[in-house]
């Protein structure tokens, strides 16, 4: 277990350095990130490198027994390259071309920058690709885009598009179709025809915005890969990943963590007003390699560009390191070690303050520091086994968040209520795309999946089969793979592995729910959002709509497939629903589960040789009285706890179990 600091020595004078490394190893602080916004430092005029500066950064933190994550500098392009390639500049959506002087200002497919981000990665991969002080790379900084996922639609990219386009359809009479391009007589006889997504039209036709998002998506993987096979021939013994940003949904982050060493990810949860937000953000982080992870970026302070958030209260960098641990980080690093005097982050504060003084938060730090340090021993090697997923494709989320379909349906509002339901019985679950390997489950939730490939049912079905518990919700099979609705019966491809059909939806807002009423206990709960009306073909009803016309159609189903179960929720509903529709799918699959648990108090398990560690969190600002159900030895403190255990506000128990 390490705990860490994100570091920019660049910003600070030399006699600053050694003071700094004494205050990190005083602090506990085991590793620094530093370099991933350093390009015109690494090299201030073109094929003239100056490491001299960061190797005697690391020299000094080396004296500490501090260890280096290494970034890639490509978030960040120097004047000098602007200079030379005005053309790196992206585009719009509006058409208008973004400044120099913020970050991301570079088109993914420029063919110069991608050459120039080659060499870069290469010489730093051979200055310390076998450095033993140097543990892991990150590539660039947070991918996603310019002001975080929108693509350039510079000439080179539209250009690039119609080719992509041309390689994956083959012929006009292939893209035609498959886009439905009879609709207002869009047919395309030319591949110059051919658009890219402009702003401020937002109508255009659905396929092509879904391939669009693709494209883009596709630019991104590939400049990564530019560095990442830049690197891998240097390094010996170090990992190579990048800081992903938990639920954005940009990018395909299925695609972008494929070739790296281990996921990481940027973690702010003074954004979140729930707990389910940062813990998703992990789930997420740790289904993509289906192991532990690192924080690359931790808060530490408040944070904010142009306006600033309100600061951790005393106990919440404690309680978010050790919630980001009890997930699955084996690392976690605060951002920032100083806030910066200058720039755009003035607002973005750190564990020092600009002044750089140890404080409040230093302090705090040093605590968590000392106790990670303290059970590294008995947590090293451990990891979270989670027996449930929630599936998803990233095509997904891009159209849902293109054809909402009714008021505020995301995939992740739907996917929230589930994790909301599976914290308070203390499940532990990933977030799984097709690549994962679905062997280690007994339990999988698919909310909204719209777009769906005949493999990907096949896959889902195959779990099933073998005795696994498949959830579908509302518009689940709605559209193939191109973005077109199906002619298929509803829900399409999933209509015989549901044993339902869905012949009329409706559209419930949620200040004017309806209801639905549980077949077993008659008990009634609020929906809402996209209702989709069942009727069962071989499946039997779990509940039924309660009101409007449709009172008495099922709206729950569930259909034996193999030795498993097929579950098709129609909508949306209250909390309440999911805990208890949670339960019952819980007790059909055996999964454990505790008593439960209150809103915002998370009760996370680690597994090892050593045994089952719980690591318990109240995430809210006052005391909370919860039953882990077990009694095990305090790690913080002294002698046993459990299965009653008392919570101060922010409060974190360790418990070894019995």
């Amino acid at each position: 277990m390490l705990i860490g600091a994100d570091y920019y020595p660049e910003h600070w004078p030399t006699d600053r350095w050694p003071t700094d490394a004494k205050l990190m190893r005083e602090a506990g602080i085991g590793v620094v990130r530093m370099a991933e916004f350093a390009w015109n430092r690494l090299e201030p005029q073109e094929g003239r490198y100056d490491f001299a500066w960061l190797d005697a950064v690391m020299k000094l933190q080396a004296k500490h027994g501090i260890r280096v994550i290494l970034g890639t500098p490509s978030a960040t392009p120097t004047a000098w390259q602007v200079a030379k390639w005005p053309d790196l500049l992206p585009v719009k959506a509006d058409g208008t071309t973004f400044p120099f002087g913020i970050r991301k200002h570079y088109c993914p497919r420029h063919e110069g920058y991608r050459d120039a981000c080659r060499r870069m990665a290469d010489a730093m991969g051979r200055r310390w690709g076998r450095s033993k002080q140097v543990i892991g790379w990150q590539i660039d900084n947070e991918f996603g885009g310019i002001d975080f996922g929108a693509p350039c639609f510079c000439p080179r990219c539209v250009g690039q598009w119609r080719a992509w386009l041309r390689r994956h359809y083959g012929t006009l009479e292939a893209l035609n179709a498959a886009w439905g391009t009879a609709f207002w007589a869009q047919e395309y006889t030319d591949w110059d025809q051919i658009v890219a997504p402009m702003q401020p039209v937002t109508s255009q036709n659905p396929s092509l915005h879904l391939d669009w998002r693709r494209f883009a998506s596709d630019g991104i993987v590939e400049f990564q890969q530019v560095q990442v096979d830049a690197l891998r021939p240097h390094v010996r013994g170090q990992f190579i990943s990048t800081n992903l940003m938990g639920m954005f949904e940009d990018l395909d982050y299925e695609a972008l963590a494929t070739p790296l060493d281990v996921a990481g990810w940027d973690n702010y949860p003074i954004w979140a007003a729930e707990a389910v937000d940062p813990a998703m953000g992990h789930a997420v982080t740790r289904g993509l390699k289906q192991k532990s992870f690192l924080v690359f970026e931790q808060q530490s302070g408040p944070s904010g560009w142009n306006a600033m958030t309100g600061t951790p209260r005393p106990g919440q960098i404690r309680m978010w390191t050790w919630q980001s641990i009890g997930h699955g980080a084996d690392a976690v690093l605060y951002f920032r070690w100083r806030a910066c005097r200058f720039g755009t982050e003035q607002y973005w504060h750190g564990i020092l303050q600009h002044d750089g003084l140890p404080g409040r938060r230093y302090k705090e730090v040093r605590q968590v520091a000392r106790e990670v340090a303290k059970l590294s021993k008995a947590l090293d090697g451990t990891e979270v086994r989670a027996p449930a997923a929630l599936w998803h494709t990233y095509d997904v989320n891009w159209v849902i968040r293109f054809q909402p379909g009714c008021d505020k349906m995301t995939f992740w509002d739907e996917a929230k209520r589930f994790g909301k339901a599976f914290a308070r019985r203390g499940i532990a679950y990933d977030v799984v795309t097709p690549k994962a390997d679905l062997g280690r489950y007994r339990l999988l939730v698919c909310p909204h999946a719209v777009i769906l490939r005949e493999d990907h049912v096949e896959a889902l079905r195959k779990f099933a089969q073998a005795g696994g518990t498949v959830v579908f919700t509302s518009r689940s099979g709605e559209r193939g793979w191109t973005n077109i609705i199906t002619d298929l019966a509803r829900p399409g491809l999933l209509g015989k592995m549901t044993g339902c059909r869905i012949p009329e939806y409706d559209m419930v807002r949620q200040d004017k729910p309806g209801q639905i009423e549980m077949a077993d206990t008659g008990r009634l709960y609020d929906a809402f959002g996209w209702c989709d009306l069942l009727e069962t073909d071989g499946a039997a009803v779990v509940a039924r709509y309660a009101a409007e016309f449709y009172k008495g159609t099922a709206a729950v189903t569930v259909n034996r497939v193999g030795k498993g179960r097929v579950y098709y929720v129609g909508a949306s509903a209250e909390d309440a629903f999911y805990d208890d529709f949670l339960a019952r799918l819980a007790d059909e699959v055996k999964l454990p589960m505790l008593p439960p648990l209150p809103l915002n108090v998370e009760v996370l398990e680690r597994r090892g040789k050593a045994g089952r560690f719980l690591i318990v969190i109240n995430y809210t600002a006052d005391a909370q009285t919860i039953d882990i159900a077990v009694t095990g030895k305090n790690l913080l403190g002294k002698g046993t706890r459990g299965p009653k255990i008392e919570l101060e506000p922010y409060g974190v128990q360790v418990v070894q179990a019995r």
